[in-house]
């Protein structure tokens, strides 16, 4: 086993050879723990889905599925697993391995288009097979990758927020400094591997945010919250909890206007001003109306 540095090293630069963008690390803590659903289905997308729980091994597929939700808990046991009862993370297991992945730019020339939801939604199945990539490699060399999908653990906001990887924006995503809003994200994987923990970070973003409001007016269905931050959740399908923004998800219909138009939107042929934006943002509200 290599060092805490050596092993962070080791694993940004197996994601990024997987395909991934960015890489965090968040260490589980009495306060983060706070960001785990209290209860969750194993395999939440489809039986046998690579990217979730164990599917990569680390429980066997043949466990039968619990019908409803079950308890995430910390014990004190070797390896991770799941009943009809819980789902047990061991407690050697205090890290959250954090990765974004990137879109085809493409997507974005054609919002609105037929082609844009393919391009988009093509990061989902590229999460699940990456993410049960990495668990195959970190079970190689002894260790556990519980989780491996963009729905597991928790909000996937929450834990690149706080790994580092971005920040909060007004669509409820994560706008990252260096990709801005073209990813999707962020996977997680629980593992026992030492690694060197990503702190947060405050690029300016979501401040940014509280006076653009430009997506609110490009987005179709007024899906978007107006105004400032707020601690109400609104929908039953939104994490309470925060101060923040939320999206009214029964109005949105995926037409991606509100990545393309934001001004820390970047591609690699962009506007030169969004490069400026994100330089200076930190710094000055000029630019933020």
């Amino acid at each position: 086993e290599g060092t805490p540095e050596e092993n962070t090293l080791m694993m940004r630069t197996v994601c990024q050879f997987f395909g991934y963008s960015s890489i965090g690390v968040m260490p589980i803590t009495s306060n983060t723990k706070k960001l785990f659903f209290e209860k969750q289905i194993p395999f939440q997308f489809m039986p046998g889905d690579p990217g979730v729980f164990g599917g990569t091994g680390n429980v066997q597929f043949d466990v039968p599925l619990p019908k409803t939700p079950v308890p995430i808990v910390w014990e004190e046991v070797d390896k991770g697993y799941y009943n009809d009862q819980k789902i047990v993370i061991p407690n050697k297991a205090n890290w959250v391995l954090t990765m974004t992945m990137p879109l085809p730019e493409d997507r974005f020339k054609r919002s609105l288009g037929w082609s844009c939801d393919a391009s988009s939604m093509i990061a989902y199945p590229q999460v699940a097979f990456n993410g049960g990539r990495v668990q195959t490699f970190l079970k190689a060399l002894g260790y556990q990758g519980l989780g491996g999908d963009m729905a597991m653990w928790g909000p996937g906001g929450a834990f690149g927020v706080m790994s580092g990887l971005s920040e909060q924006g007004r669509v409820a995503n994560e706008i990252s400094p260096k990709y801005g809003s073209a990813t999707k994200g962020s996977n997680r994987l629980v593992c026992d591997l030492p690694m060197v923990p990503t702190k947060p970070i405050d690029a300016g973003i979501h401040k940014f945010c509280e006076t653009c409001g430009i997506c609110t007016t490009v987005c179709p269905s007024n899906a978007i919250q107006v105004g400032p931050p707020q601690w109400s959740n609104n929908r039953w399908d939104n994490t309470p909890g925060y101060l923040g923004y939320r999206l009214n998800w029964g109005r949105c219909v995926i037409c991606t206007n509100c990545e393309t138009y934001c001004p820390f939107f970047n591609m690699t042929n962009g506007s030169l001003i969004h490069n400026v934006v994100r330089s200076t943002v930190a710094a000055t509200t000029v630019f933020n109306s």
